[in-house]
């Protein structure tokens, strides 16, 4: 497989293995944040600093943590105990919601795409106006 093509406008996320999975194989459809960029890409955390796949962002949603849970309780890939614990003392929260979600082959290493360590949620991979996530495995 050919490397990945970053645009100005994409962004690397950084997704645990069991949610990794959940995404790949289309149960979960968002992904949910703290923060959020204004346009992303995504991928898999260490030890693998690998990146397993890109998808297409199709909306960032920013809502109270409730408002949040009720939109993406069914797509989310999170209990809501999970859910709760994870947004414990935020009244906002984000989602990033994934449209087509291409798995790649073999992982490509994430130098790959320029970078040379995992972020720790997410970053810019060029200039935002992108809408591509490329997808690493986190720990």
């Amino acid at each position: 497989m050919q490397d990945p093509a970053p645009t100005a406008n994409s962004i690397l996320i950084s997704i645990r293995p069991e949610y990794l999975r959940a995404v790949l194989n289309g149960t979960k459809a968002c992904e949910h944040r703290h923060t959020a960029p204004k346009k992303p890409a995504s991928r898999e955390t260490s030890p693998a600093k690998r990146v397993a796949g890109e998808a297409e962002i199709t909306e960032i949603l920013e809502l109270s943590v409730q408002k949040l849970w009720e939109k993406t309780k069914d797509i989310g890939g999170l209990s809501e105990a999970a859910y709760l614990q994870y947004f414990h003392g935020r009244t906002t929260g984000y989602a990033i919601m994934l449209g087509k979600v291409t798995a790649y082959m073999e992982p490509v290493p994430l130098e790959s795409l320029g970078v040379a360590r995992i972020p720790q949620s997410w970053m810019y991979l060029g200039a935002p106006a992108d809408c591509k996530v490329y997808i690493a495995i986190s720990r």
